[in-house]
């Protein structure tokens, strides 16, 4: 009789495991602006995996290493609002490391690597094409942001300049403050 009950009871926990909903499985985050693939290709030296995509307005991503890549899209109001947050960008990055003009990229680019004994190494391009401006940035870990590093960024963001449409961020749509309430923030 026990070895009745014993065989009944697995029999039993084997139908209750099988009845449970299977929950569907959540697919891959992806980044809007570049794909995984289209990464590999810009940077093949190093293996980016997807840490987060900022609602739609950037992505992080890390490296096997610890290097860390943040890319971020700005959509402006118009695109004399951009140039001004532009300039500013340019300038910003210009004080933390000497920037060279990059072509090919949008309709105005800039990239530089940050200063040998900087005490965190950067790479980064930031381009401006239209109403939007894209900024990637990678911090490398252990070893120099330089040439080799600051090409493949440069190649990323040639990619993802082209996606940059699809921000999340929009203006003028807003229920609860209009285009004309918002100019006076930014200036």
């Amino acid at each position: 009789m026990p070895t009745l009950a014993r065989l009944l009871s697995c029999l039993f926990l084997f139908v209750a495991i099988a009845a449970v909903p299977v929950l569907p499985v959540r697919a891959a985050e992806t980044c809007p602006f570049i794909s995984a693939q289209e990464l590999g290709r810009a940077m093949p030296a190093l293996k980016w995996s997807l840490i987060s995509n900022q609602d739609g307005r950037g992505c992080i991503y890390q490296a096997g290493r610890g290097d860390t890549m943040m890319l971020s899209v700005f959509r402006n109001p118009d695109k004399d609002r951009a140039r001004e947050l532009y300039a500013t960008f340019v300038k910003t990055l210009g004080e933390r490391m000497p920037l060279n003009a990059v072509s090919g990229i949008g309709d105005e680019g800039q990239g530089g690597t940050s200063a040998a004994g900087a005490e965190r190494q950067e790479a980064s391009v930031v381009a401006l094409s239209g109403d939007y401006i894209l900024q990637i940035s990678v911090y490398p870990i252990g070893r120099r942001a330089d040439d080799a590093l600051l090409g493949p960024v440069t190649e990323a963001a040639r990619v993802a300049v082209a996606n940059v449409s699809k921000s999340s961020e929009r203006f003028g749509n807003c229920e609860w403050l209009t285009a004309a309430d918002a100019d006076g923030f930014l200036d």
